[in-house]
């Protein structure tokens, strides 16, 4: 599943397809090493979200156009089905092992889910047309993403597991929730009026807004306790990118020889994951990486 961008922030469809700014001299690559994660037979993976006991979920297709949620735990990968929809996609894990994502029903309307215990919960704020869940933390927090019914645009929510609160980057046309750490900081991406997308964090009380210098876009998916960011860019010429908001540098990350690079999330261990799309190739691979 890659989150395609436009005006309402975050509009998810199949897999495969006044800002404070960082400055110029706050920019580096550093040098990281990149383990490609790949379920067996699949015709894409992408990987989005890692706790800190290192399991890994994300969304994958089959070779028959079947989409499908996996958890590797161990080494060892796991298939989640929502019964609910055709489409499953997973997007966060916390410590206990509960995963959030969405699932597509016949209608091809979205809802966002909390998987626990082998049980499946929608999750969604009153009055939500879509929804997408993204985000978990050990608190059992949930970040995500919803479209009230009529408005065009999304909006960020934060559930505690009682009340929905609903979250708008001040001077946003529209937003998208994505990670959460466990102190509740929410990773977020924002519409600027002239259409542009920035990134920004929400620790309750504050939104920041910072973005990757020289981007045409910049979306925060990832966060961790130390505050890391995994983020994606675009670049004038559209093309994607993956980055890393570090101590309030931003550190760029591409996969070696990838035409397209994707950093979605990232654990307290620094280990950050996403996908990428090789040289010539039309097939997402996820990965994982350290510095």
């Amino acid at each position: 599943m890659r989150v395609y961008k436009s005006s309402s922030v975050v509009i998810a469809i199949g897999l495969l397809w006044g800002a404070a700014v960082c400055q110029g001299q706050n920019v580096s690559r550093p040098a990281v090493k990149f383990r490609t994660i790949m379920v067996p037979q699949s015709l894409a993976t992408e990987v989005y979200g890692i706790n800190n006991q290192g399991v890994m979920v994300g969304p994958y297709s089959s070779a028959d156009g079947s989409h499908h949620c996996f958890k590797l735990a161990a080494g060892k990968f796991s298939r989640i089905d929502n019964p609910n929809g055709w489409f499953t996609g997973c997007f966060g894990v916390n410590r206990d092992g509960a995963i959030v994502g969405y699932y597509i029903d016949t209608s091809f309307d979205r809802h966002g889910f909390l998987y626990a215990n082998g049980q499946f919960t929608d999750i969604a704020p009153p009055g939500a047309e879509q929804s997408y869940a993204y985000g978990i933390n050990d608190r059992g927090e949930i970040a995500g993403t919803y479209q009230p019914a009529g408005d065009p645009n999304t909006h960020g929510f934060l559930w505690d597991g009682t009340t929905y609160q609903t979250l708008d980057v001040p001077g946003s046309t529209a937003t998208g929730a994505f990670g959460i750490n466990q102190n509740g900081v929410v990773a977020l991406f924002w519409a600027r009026p002239d259409g542009s997308e920035a990134a920004a964090t929400y620790d309750g009380t504050t939104y920041t807004k910072f973005g990757v210098p020289g981007a045409a876009n910049t979306f925060a998916y990832g966060i961790n306790n130390n505050l890391d960011v995994a983020l994606n860019w675009n670049d004038a010429n559209d093309i994607d990118h993956g980055a890393l908001r570090h101590a309030g540098r931003i550190l760029k990350l591409d996969v070696p020889g990838a035409a397209l690079s994707y950093t979605n999330g990232i654990n307290d261990h620094g280990i950050l994951v996403g996908s990428y799309l090789p040289a010539g190739s039309q097939t997402l691979v996820g990965f994982a990486a350290r510095r």
